[in-house]
């Protein structure tokens, strides 16, 4: 029987055989509990007798004092054919729940927590609350829940917690564009709802006459949500018509939404909660259905956008290759004339040569943070640094400017402050660079003061001290309006166009700098009035290594370059013996060239298979191992080395030589084996460092001394971080290191034909990806040769250089077989190899134009390889690989005949 409020008592014959009485513990705030079955249990004793049943109506309703439903039969008969007749509610409640819990777990267990995919998050919670509303508010709720009252009361938790996450679903899917309105709207509707809560718990009224509140809850969600596709339609069409299908399932629930509250107004309840459930389940669906579409939409979009993000750095790294270039010949020639040169004035020029490169270096090093700045990958590689001889080099980079403009440069530094500090240098030059240029741009007369002094200091646990680094530059400039002093620091911003027109910039300078200091933990401000000039102010904290104080700051800068002026290696070990393993014969002297001063014994071998029989044979002290090579690469060969039943095979440190200085390829080398990774071109003060720290202690002499001569406790100058240093190129490769994409990790795919042929005249000059159609030779405006570039890769040696040239010559028959075999044979592994070996060699001796048509080549097969349009890549193989074996011969004859001349 089912009991609609009501006690009842069973009768057989006038007996007694059961009685219901409605407790008090069955209502709900004083209110009435739900309805619900009663199992009257009758047995077969009472066969033929009369069963009388008595009614006592709690409330006064329109069945008051009759029974609503009555069945007889077996008990689970009778529950089995009460759950088929609520079958609808079941499965629907069933597939509601099932989606909702399926698109949470989808939610916590797989997806990154993006805004977008929120949506899932809301989604899936107002399909579950609904899923358990509707199955709370079945016939047969009795039979999935003992208690009564709880099920009672979720019943109206579930109908007040849907439509927020609805709304919040809904707003997520239009990209938040009426974000602020829809968090009102979600807060009036929980506020109605703690309302009707509060109002409940006082005993005011039951949550049933309370319901229309949650009625008009649901008019709210129902008229706001159409409010925003209606404003959606006439803002934007075509956002709309990506909506359609959002659209329409809304307005699908709000038809059944509002079918629902008409017939329960005025029918009655018999079928509550068919056209709500007919309404949420459409809408679900196609909410679902758009919620899948626009995710994967956003997935195509992301892996576009980091399509042209890896297509940004390439090119970044691509430009950061072909800039640094001519950079690093400039620079090692000005090394060779520090090393040489014995007249003062011509050491000091040449100190000012290697400061401007350093300056055009960090023009470089902005294009290149800014696109770090913008991925988050910007690193700080902090180490010990002399603070003078930064700011000494900070000033020198824009001195010429300053005299140019006639505008006096003053610097104050503290004579208490510590000489050696530990931290990011190459980052603090940049900052302070940056800041001491705009200085100069932006000032026509008057002076720039650079003032640096410490404004504290504290002790840290480990008893290191920490000073707080103050660096203030003030200018007599044009100066920055008030309202402009809070974009200063934004990327691409520029004030007073017209005034600042003529002013050379980029706009990142500022911004990169105020990223600088914040990953140092530091502060940038700035302090102007405009039309007097301007003040910035960076405080960084830096830890000191030695107590050693500045003192008088322009002393100490003629000492610091009476220091520099001169070349002496950093150490000798006559004992030592090192084996140079390379492929490439030419870099096999460069190196033997470099480290000649050294006095060390240096064998050479040019592959993996013959260094294995060298050590086999000899004990090395340390091995220099290139990276790729034919047959069996570096990383193959150190393995074989350490798989050698040799004890000084599995103990000799190898360092592994790679133009792949991509970031994260230190660490690669170093979990493979490697003991250290130098990054191609070499800076030979950073590959003698490494050999100091590698090679055994007892066979170096530093200073002209053994480690045992030395004083007890006295660090060898390269353990103290004082290794004499001549090199620009060490104090920047590590910032470079990561963004320094060589040809073999990055190829120029990036960069369109007009860069490409502007950057690499000749046949080389069109890409295969540009060729459709055969084309004829343009007329070469670049010579075959660039022999002054070929110099400036040799220390600007003649003598090395004519041997390199010969190496070339003499080797041109053996490589020109060996590419034409892998080409014959289609093995496009080892033709790759040779390509990109003649592409380095052929460019290091100065032939640009075979260089170029070699990494094209390259380029090619390694997309061949890689799968990537492979018919369209073997077809710009075949069609120029005679074309560059041709201009190979014509530039080996022109190496000779130079050759001959110069003898």
């Amino acid at each position: 029987i089912k009991s609609i409020h009501q006690n009842i008592v069973a009768t057989v014959d006038g007996e007694e055989i059961y009685r219901y009485q409605y407790e008090t513990t069955q209502y709900i705030n004083e209110g009435f509990a739900p309805t619900q079955w009663i199992s009257i249990p009758v047995s077969n004793a009472y066969e033929g007798k009369v069963l009388e049943l008595s009614v006592e109506s709690l409330q006064v309703t329109n069945n008051t004092c009759t029974i609503d439903t009555i069945y007889l039969g077996e008990k689970m008969a009778i529950i089995y054919h009460l759950l088929r007749e609520n079958l609808f509610y079941l499965l629907t409640s069933l597939i509601l729940m099932t989606m909702g819990v399926s698109v949470l777990f989808y939610f916590f267990t797989f997806k990154s927590r993006t805004e977008w995919e929120k949506g899932y998050l809301y989604m899936g919670t107002y399909i579950l609350f609904f899923g358990l509303w509707f199955l709370c508010q079945t016939d047969v709720r009795q039979f999935f829940f003992e208690n009564i009252l709880f099920v009672r009361n979720m019943e109206f938790l579930c109908l007040m917690m849907i439509p927020v996450p609805l709304l919040l679903s809904l707003d997520n899917m239009q990209n938040g564009i009426f974000h602020q309105w829809t968090i009102r709207v979600c807060l009036l509707e929980e506020t109605l709802a703690a309302i009707m809560l509060i109002l409940s718990w006082l005993k005011a009224a039951t949550l049933l006459e309370l319901l229309w509140i949650l009625y008009l809850n649901f008019v709210i969600s129902i008229v706001f949500g159409f409010g925003t596709f209606f404003m959606i339609y006439r803002q934007d069409h075509e956002m709309f018509h990506r909506m359609r299908m959002m659209f329409y399932s809304y307005m699908f629930l709000g038809i059944w939404a509002l079918v629902e509250i008409i017939y329960l107004s005025f029918i009655g309840s018999k079928y509550q909660g068919y056209a709500l459930a007919i309404g949420m389940l459409g809408f679900s669906l196609g909410m679902f259905t758009q919620t899948s579409r626009r995710a994967a939409e956003l997935r195509n979009e992301k892996n576009a956008a980091e399509a042209r993000d890896r297509g940004k750095t390439d090119f970044l790294a691509n430009m950061s290759h072909e800039l640094r270039t001519p950079i690093n010949a400039v620079l090692g020639m000005d090394e060779m004339i520090l090393r040489e040169s014995r007249d003062e004035n011509i050491t000091r020029y040449a100190l000012n040569i290697r400061n401007a490169g350093k300056s055009l270096l960090s023009i470089i090093n902005d294009i290149l943070d800014f696109s770090k700045a913008e991925s988050g990958k910007m690193e700080l590689i902090d180490q010990e640094y002399d603070l003078s001889a930064l700011i000494n080099d900070s000033l020198n980079l824009i001195s010429f400017k300053a005299q140019e403009k006639k505008l006096r440069l003053e610097t104050l530094v503290s004579p208490d402050l510590p000489t050696h500090l530990f931290g990011d240098e190459l980052r603090i030059r940049q900052a302070l660079g940056n800041i001491l240029n705009n200085a100069v741009k932006y000032t026509r007369h008057g002076k720039i003061t650079l003032k640096v002094d410490s404004i504290g200091s504290a002790i840290l646990e480990d008893g290191t001290e920490r000073i707080y680094l103050r660096i203030a530059v003030k200018d007599t400039g044009m100066g920055i309006h008030k309202d402009d002093l809070e974009r200063i620091f934004t990327k691409f911003e520029r004030f007073d166009l017209n005034a600042n027109r003529n002013i050379e910039g980029t706009g990142l300078g500022l911004a990169i700098t105020r990223q600088i200091v914040d990953l140092m933990h530091g502060s940038l401000t700035a302090d102007s009035v405009y039309g007097e000039g301007s003040t910035f102010t960076i405080i960084l904290p830096q830890n000191v290594v030695s107590k050693e104080k500045i003192g008088n700051f322009v002393e100490r800068i003629n000492q610091y370059q009476d220091i520099e002026q001169r070349y002496q290696p950093s150490f000798t070990a006559p004992d030592a013996r090192i084996l140079v393993v390379d492929d490439n014969e030419m870099n096999l002297r460069l190196v033997q060239e470099l480290l000649k001063h050294t006095k060390m014994k240096i064998d050479v071998s040019d592959s993996g298979a013959d260094c294995l029989e060298k050590v086999l044979s000899r004990d090395y002290d340390l091995i220099l191992m290139d990276h790729l090579m034919p047959e069996m690469d570096g990383i193959e060969t150190l393995h074989h080395i350490r798989a050698l039943k040799r004890p000084a095979c599995e103990n000799v440190p190898v360092v592994i030589l790679t133009a792949n200085a991509i970031s994260g390829m230190r660490e690669k080398f170093l979990k493979e084996g490697f003991a250290e990774f130098l990054p191609k071109p070499i800076d030979s003060q950073q590959m003698e460092h490494v050999l100091i720290s590698l090679l055994p202690k007892q066979l170096l002499f530093i200073g002209g001394k053994a480690p045992w001569e030395m004083e007890e406790g006295a660090e060898t100058e390269a353990e103290a971080g004082d290794v004499p240093h001549t090199s620009t190129l060490r104090e920047v490769e590590a910032a470079l290191m990561e963004d320094d994409e060589a040809q073999d990790a990055a190829p120029e795919k990036n960069r369109s034909a007009a860069e490409h042929r502007e950057s690499n005249p000749g046949p080389a000059a069109e890409s295969y990806e540009q060729e459709t159609e055969p084309r004829e030779k343009e007329p070469q405006e670049e010579p075959l040769m660039d022999f002054s570039l070929g110099l400036t890769y040799c220390m600007n040696e003649r003598s090395i250089y004519r041997d390199v040239l010969k190496v070339f010559v003499d080797n041109y028959t053996s490589k020109r077989e060996e590419i034409e075999t892998a080409y014959q044979a289609g093995d496009w592994k080892k033709y790759t190899v040779h390509v990109h070996g003649l592409k380095s060699t052929s460019l290091t001796l100065g032939g640009k134009r075979l260089s170029a048509q070699a990494r094209e080549l390259e380029y090619a097969g390694k997309r061949f390889q890689g799968n990537e349009e492979p018919e369209k890549a073997m077809d710009y193989i075949v069609s120029h690989q005679e074309e560059m074996l041709s201009l190979y011969e014509e530039t080996v004859e022109a190496c000779r005949q130079y050759y001959e001349s110069e003898q």
